[in-house]
């Protein structure tokens, strides 16, 4: 399974030390690179050109594009495939990041709920990035922490005490429960806080 790992064919290390982790828009290996949240410069506009993780892979000739949601138990499959079709377009319009004319493109959905569910077609794509059982735990455990500090700050509680906390706590509207919720450390969204989980496991 290790062998499939998109960040082990680029020979790029693999980091153990997760929470220490910082990210950088963009890492080089021996055999390729991976992007992370980075725009796609293409000839024609493109509404959807900025992948979660794109991993190239000059001894496969791939280029994978990896998208990462964190949805609701109710929307878990429509999220998935909604992620899994996203980037078509942008794909089409990529010639200028091409290896060779040969180049394949590959485009990868990895969805879990918040509470770390997912579809019964999440395994294979789980293998396709080789993401280990244990790798994806250690993801799962960052989805459920960051879940825990929505719910909590959302309650007026703090996530380390779980107790109220003061009436300075900022507070951010991010949309995902309707509502106004307190600032987190990426304000964007759950996913943007997976998404060096899932780009450190694979």
């Amino acid at each position: 399974m290790y062998g499939t790992a998109p960040i082990l064919c680029v020979d790029i290390p693999n980091l153990k030390h997760l929470d220490k982790y910082k990210v950088s828009d963009r890492v080089h290996g021996d055999h390729g690179w991976i992007s992370f949240n980075k725009t796609v410069l293409t000839e024609n506009t493109v509404t959807h050109n900025k992948p979660d993780i794109v991993v190239t892979d000059k001894r496969k000739n791939t280029i994978t594009l990896v998208e990462i949601g964190i949805t609701s138990k109710e929307r878990l499959t429509q999220v998935e495939i909604e992620k899994k079709h996203k980037y078509e377009p942008l794909t089409k319009q990529m010639g200028n990041a091409k290896l060779n004319e040969a180049t394949k493109f590959r485009i990868v959905p990895y969805v879990m709920t918040w509470d770390g569910l997912v579809t019964k077609y999440h395994n294979g794509y789980k293998t396709e990035l080789g993401i280990t059982d244990r790798m994806e735990a250690q993801i799962q455990r960052v989805c459920l922490q960051i879940t825990h500090e929505i719910v909590m700050r959302e309650l007026g509680l703090d996530p380390l005490t779980e107790q109220p906390g003061g009436p300075e706590r900022k507070r951010r509207d991010l949309g995902i429960f309707g509502g106004t919720l307190p600032e987190l450390p990426d304000p964007r969204q759950p996913a943007a806080a997976v998404a060096p989980a899932v780009l450190c496991a694979i």
